[in-house]
């Protein structure tokens, strides 16, 4: 039995989730799923075998029918049977991502894009510890990038400003540092690439040959 907590985290705050257990990738019922019988006065109950009703998993089946209720912030602790095995009935659900920035085969986001929704997805799983660690790494880029900007010289930072499409060697030097350092808030590894690549010179040449008309672009070409 694996021993963590999985949180679900939705993009849609207030909303409730009704789910039922899904199958597995073959098509079968989990083991742990049972089906139901309905009586004439509307209530239902898992049909099961002698053996199964003996099993001592028994009072960790689930019917068929379950509705398994998910908020923002729902747990499951996976140590406990029932909560491990209703995490199993639905985790592959299209609605739940497996984190929040998980692609399909095709290379768009399960829950959103930037510029439009892309999937269906509207939960994702927050492994505990897993967001933290993530949220680390992260700013330990956004450090990295900021020391590449500090360290750099004048002529350096207004010349990777150019790198990035903005000419300003006529703006007060502090508003090109400013804006490479904002860059690096919120594109770290581009920035860190853009120190360490080492095609610069080529970009550079080919900056300055589009600026002084040597390139030019005609008809898309």
């Amino acid at each position: 039995m694996e021993n963590k907590i999985v949180t679900l985290r939705t993009v849609y705050k207030l909303k409730e989730y009704h789910f039922m257990p899904t199958k597995q990738p073959n098509g079968l019922n989990w083991d742990f799923v049972k089906p139901v019988r309905i009586d004439s006065d509307g209530s239902s109950y898992m049909v099961l075998s002698e053996a199964e009703r003996n099993d001592p998993r028994s009072a960790y089946f689930l019917p068929e029918d379950l509705d398994i209720v998910v908020t923002e912030g729902t747990t499951f602790d996976l140590s406990d049977p029932l909560q491990y095995n209703k995490w199993m009935a639905i985790k592959d659900n299209d609605l739940i991502a497996p984190t929040r920035d998980s692609k399909d085969s095709d290379g768009n986001f399960l829950i959103d894009g930037d510029k439009k929704r892309y999937g269906i997805a509207e939960l994702y799983v927050d492994v505990a510890g897993e967001d933290s660690a993530r949220s680390i790494n992260r700013r330990k880029l956004i450090h990295e990038a900021e020391e590449y900007v500090f360290k750099d010289s004048e002529n350096g930072i207004l010349t990777k400003c150019r790198l990035l499409g903005r000419n300003m060697k006529n703006a007060p030097f502090t508003d090109a540092k400013d804006y490479l350092l904002q860059e690096a808030d919120k594109h770290p590894q581009k920035i860190i690439d853009l120190y360490t690549g080492q095609d610069s010179g080529i970009q550079l040449m080919l900056i300055d040959a589009k600026e002084q008309n040597i390139i030019r672009k005609i008809n898309g070409w």
